[in-house]
């Protein structure tokens, strides 16, 4: 049986060796480097598709790395002060989370009242155009297709509010993930890549 092995070996250098023969050594070297560029090219495609169907995890993590790495500089100086790092991870966080919550308030109470506004113009934007067409006697078919689009339009924004609904629940699960996230990076970032 070790004789069988053992003259398998030869034969297939000798294999081998008239295969380099007749392929040239670029030859050989270019579908080597193809190969592999067909591996790591699968293996970035894998990863794409298990990050897109992942993608709160994968936005959360991403915004949470981003965050904590322009929060470390504060980290590091609370740290040298003496700070332990659950302490200083816990001040800068609960500062940036006071600063982001408060520039979303603000913004919202700057844009309330103008969205309000909009909301009414438009209800009597509508009734403008319906009195102008017909004091100019068109015909009622255009009046009845405006009213229809207005109606369409109306009953649309019920899709639209559940579409808008169901964003901004993501939204806002990324954003409690990337909170949770942020805290652990910022007190235990320096020991993640030990």
């Amino acid at each position: 049986m070790t004789d069988g092995v053992g003259a398998a070996a030869p034969e297939a250098k000798g294999r081998q060796q008239r295969l380099a023969e007749v392929v040239p050594e670029w030859l050989v070297n270019l579908s080597a480097l193809g190969w592999r560029i067909l591996a790591v090219g699968a293996l970035i495609v894998i990863v794409w598709l298990i990050a897109s169907l992942l993608w709160v995890v994968t936005a959360s993590t991403a915004i949470a790395v981003i965050v904590a790495a322009f929060l470390a500089p504060t980290i590091v100086r609370l740290r040298r002060r003496g700070m332990s790092p659950a302490r200083a991870a816990a001040i800068v966080w609960v500062a940036a989370l006071a600063l982001v919550f408060g520039t979303i308030v603000v913004i919202g109470l700057a844009l309330f009242p103008y969205v309000t506004e909009v909301l009414s113009r438009l209800d009597q934007a509508v009734a403008d155009i319906q009195a102008r067409l017909a004091s100019l006697n068109i015909p009622p078919a255009v009046g009845e297709a405006l009213k229809t689009v207005v109606g369409n339009l109306r009953s649309g924004s019920g899709d639209a509010v559940s579409q808008v609904v169901g964003n901004a629940a993501e939204v806002v699960t990324i954003l409690i993930l990337a909170g949770f996230l942020i805290f652990f990076l910022l007190k235990d970032g320096d020991r993640a890549w030990l």
